[in-house]
């Protein structure tokens, strides 16, 4: 049920927005979306997408290590994986929590 209210504030803050507008977006919006969900981590490293091409980007993660991420749809094609470098949370039990579903470096389908 988490992952529909974060679905319901994507749409509700961003469905207007075009693909093009979301582009280079990813780092204020993931602020804003912490803010409104202090729960959530910011994670910042590179996508691969299915055309091969990779990307620095910055999403969200919940406590259990779901990605959720607000703005992937500024890519070209579908994000298939997620490689963190670095957890932005100020908060040490979620940053070593989230260093246990996410391993520095560790890849991750989506």
């Amino acid at each position: 049920m988490a992952m529909m209210k974060y679905l319901g504030w994507i749409k509700g803050n961003l469905g207007g927005l075009s693909d093009a507008e979301l582009s280079c977006q990813c780092t204020p919006v993931a602020i804003q979306m912490k803010q409104a969900f202090p729960e959530l981590l910011i994670m910042s490293g590179d996508v691969c997408t299915e055309d091969g091409e990779v990307y620095e980007h910055t999403w969200l993660q919940t406590e259990n290590g779901h990605i959720v991420d607000p703005t992937e749809r500024q890519f070209p094609s579908e994000i298939i994986e997620y490689h963190a470098s670095m957890c932005d949370s100020t908060d040490p039990e979620q940053r070593e929590q989230a260093e246990r579903h996410f391993p520095k470096g560790d890849q991750h389908n989506v």
